[in-house]
C-alpha cells in the first residue's frame, strides 16, 4: 500500500519559480535605442574590440579548411571549436604585456590560471572544451569569443558563414585571410600553427610572434586597405550610415568633443545639418533621455518600495505622487494646473536638465532624481512636437516604431494622452503606467520560463519590493568605433592622425 507525505508532492510546472533573475533592460524599452545605433553602426558590436580578430578569424578558418582538405582528415564540430579556442588562447599570452585593451581570454592569463609545462604554456588543458573538465578554461561558451561575440559582424560583413554547427570562411573571407598572409611572415604563421596543432605554446616563441599581434596591423599593407574597406566605406547593402558616423565622430574628435558626448552633440547639430546620420544620433539622444527618464522614475517605484514595503496600493500610490511632488521641487508649484498650461513653459532644454538628473541620481537622491525626469518628459514633449514629422519619418522608414519604447509613440502614451490632466493626475499616471509597463515585459520575458523577472510584486493588493534597480543608458557602440579607428591608425591617443585627416578631407 502506498504511503504519501509531503515530501513527496512535486510542484506543478506551472506554479513552480526557480527564483528571481536579474536580466537587463527592466522595462523592455531599450530595444528601439539599440535598433537606432545598430543601424548606424552595423558590422561591430559592443563586444567586438579589435578589428584585427576580423582577419585572425577569417585566417584561422581558411588554414584550418586546407588543412583538413590537404590531408583528407575528418573533421568535427569540436575539432573545429578547440582549434579557435587554442588561437584565441594563444593569441593572448602574445598580447600579455603590450597594454591592449579588448584581448580574449586576457583575464585568464592574468590571473595566472594556467599550467606550464616545460617552459611552454599548455593550451590544450586550458582550451580545450572537453578535455579536463576540472582545470579553469579561458572561456566557457564552447565557440569562444569568436562564437559569442565576432561570428554576428562575421557573418553580417560576409566573411564568414555557419554550416551544419560548424563554420566556414566565405570568398570576401578568403581574401580577407590571404590579405593577412601577406602581413605576417611565414615562419610566424608555421610557428603559430603548429602550437595550436601540438596545443602547448613555448614562451621563447613569443617575441617570434610578434607580427600576429592584435595591434600589429600594417598601414597601407593589403589587410590594412582591406579592413579600411570593410569598416570605412558603404556596407554591402549599400548603406552609408557606418561610413558617415565614422566621418561625424572624427569630425567631432576634431572638436575635441569627447566619445562620451558624441550623441549629446549630434543632438545639438541636427538643426545645422541635413546629413540623415546625424538625424539618427540626434533621435538616438532623445531616446536614450526618454528611457533614462521612465529608469528613474521606476527607481524611484522601486525605492519607495523598499521604504516601505508591503505597502498597500493606494498609499503606495500617493506615496510616489508625493515624491515626485515634494514642495521643495519647482514641479510642486504647478501640481494644480493643467498639463497643457505647464508643459510649454519647460521648454526644450533637455541636454543642461538631462545632465542635472544623472548628477541627482549618482548621489542616490531618488525622488529629487524622479521630479526631475517628469520635467524631462515635458521637454522631450515640447521637443517631439516641434519636429514630429521628422521623428515619424525616421522611425517609419527604419522600422523603429515596432519596437516597444520607439521616441514618439511612448511621448504620445506619457505625456501627450494626459493634456487635459492636471499636473498632480498626471504624475500619478505616469508611475501608473512605469508599474505597468514593467510588469508587462517582465512576464513577456518570462515566457513559458520558471524564473521571475519582476523587480515588485502585487500581492493581495500590496506593493512588494524584490530588487532595487537603478537607471542606465545603453553603450551606442562609440567605444568599438573609436578602438578599430585607433587600430587603423585614423586616431592616437584621442587624437586624429594624418590618415584621419586625409579621411575627413575625401569624406562625400
Amino acid at each position: 500500500m502506498p504511503i504519501y507525505n509531503t515530501n513527496n508532492i512535486n510542484k506543478l510546472f506551472w506554479a513552480c519559480n526557480e527564483g528571481f533573475k536579474r536580466g537587463r533592460d527592466p522595462m523592455g524599452i531599450q530595444n528601439s535605442s539599440i535598433t537606432v545605433y545598430g543601424l548606424l553602426l552595423p558590422g561591430l558590436t559592443n563586444l567586438t574590440g579589435r578589428l584585427r580578430y576580423y582577419s585572425f578569424y577569417c585566417w584561422l578558418l581558411y588554414e584550418y579548411t586546407k588543412e583538413y582538405r590537404k590531408n583528407g582528415l575528418e573533421r568535427t564540430v569540436r575539432d573545429q571549436q578547440n582549434f579557435i579556442r587554442r588561437a584565441e588562447l594563444a593569441m593572448a599570452f602574445l598580447m600579455e604585456g603590450r597594454g591592449a585593451k579588448s584581448v580574449v581570454g586576457s583575464m585568464h592569463v592574468d590571473a595566472k590560471a594556467f599550467s606550464v609545462v616545460r617552459g611552454c604554456y599548455d593550451l590544450k588543458s586550458s582550451a580545450d572544451f572537453d578535455f579536463n573538465p576540472e582545470h579553469d578554461k579561458y572561456w566557457k561558451y564552447s565557440t569562444g569569443a569568436f562564437g559569442q561575440y565576432y561570428l554576428g559582424s562575421l557573418v553580417y560583413l560576409a566573411l564568414v558563414d555557419v554550416y551544419e554547427d560548424s563554420f566556414k570562411v566565405l570568398e570576401r573571407g578568403e581574401k580577407l585571410a590571404e590579405a593577412f598572409i601577406e602581413s605576417v611572415s611565414e615562419n610566424a604563421r608555421e610557428l603559430f600553427l603548429s602550437s595550436i596543432r601540438e596545443g602547448r605554446l613555448s614562451k621563447d616563441s613569443i617575441e617570434d610572434l610578434e607580427e600576429i599581434c592584435l595591434d600589429m596591423i600594417i598601414v597601407e599593407s593589403p589587410e590594412w586597405a582591406m579592413l579600411n574597406d570593410i569598416l570605412v566605406n558603404k556596407d554591402l547593402s549599400g548603406s552609408s550610415f557606418r561610413r558617415d558616423s565614422i566621418y561625424l565622430m572624427l569630425d567631432s574628435l576634431k572638436q575635441s568633443v569627447d566619445v562620451k558626448r558624441f550623441p549629446t552633440s549630434m543632438f545639438m547639430e541636427f538643426e545645422k545639418s541635413n546629413n540623415v546620420a546625424v538625424l539618427g544620433w540626434h533621435y538616438y539622444y532623445l531616446c536614450e533621455a526618454l528611457h533614462y527618464c521612465i529608469e528613474t522614475v521606476f527607481w524611484m517605484i522601486l525605492s519607495n518600495a523598499s521604504r516601505r514595503n508591503y505597502c498597500p496600493v493606494d498609499s503606495f500610490m500617493d506615496m510616489c505622487q508625493n515624491s515626485i511632488l515634494k514642495e521643495e521641487y519647482d514641479l510642486s508649484g504647478f501640481a494644480n494646473n493643467a498639463l497643457s498650461e505647464v508643459a510649454p513653459v519647460y521648454g526644450r532644454d533637455i541636454v543642461k536638465r538631462l545632465d542635472e538628473l544623472v548628477t541627482t541620481a549618482r548621489i542616490g537622491d531618488y525622488e529629487e532624481a524622479s521630479s526631475k525626469a517628469v520635467e524631462i518628459l515635458m521637454c522631450l514633449y515640447n521637443q517631439v512636437t516641434a519636429m514630429k514629422s521628422s521623428y515619424r519619418g525616421f522611425e517609419r522608414d527604419y522600422g523603429i516604431n515596432q519596437q516597444f519604447g520607439y521616441l514618439t509613440g511612448f511621448i504620445k502614451r506619457y505625456v501627450e494622452n494626459n493634456l487635459n490632466y492636471e499636473v498632480s493626475t498626471f504624475v500619478r499616471n505616469v508611475v501608473k503606467l512605469v508599474m505597468a509597463d514593467h510588469t508587462t515585459s517582465a512576464c513577456r520575458k518570462m515566457g513559458r520560463g520558471q524564473s521571475d523577472l519582476r523587480k515588485f510584486l502585487l500581492e493581495d493588493g500590496m506593493v512588494v519590493l524584490v530588487e532595487i534597480w537603478k537607471p542606465q543608458f545603453t553603450n551606442p557602440r562609440t567605444d568599438s568605433l573609436i578602438a578599430f579607428l585607433e587600430d587603423l591608425s585614423y586616431v592616437k591617443d584621442g587624437e586624429i592622425t594624418k590618415i584621419g585627416e586625409q579621411f575627413i578631407d575625401e569624406y562625400e
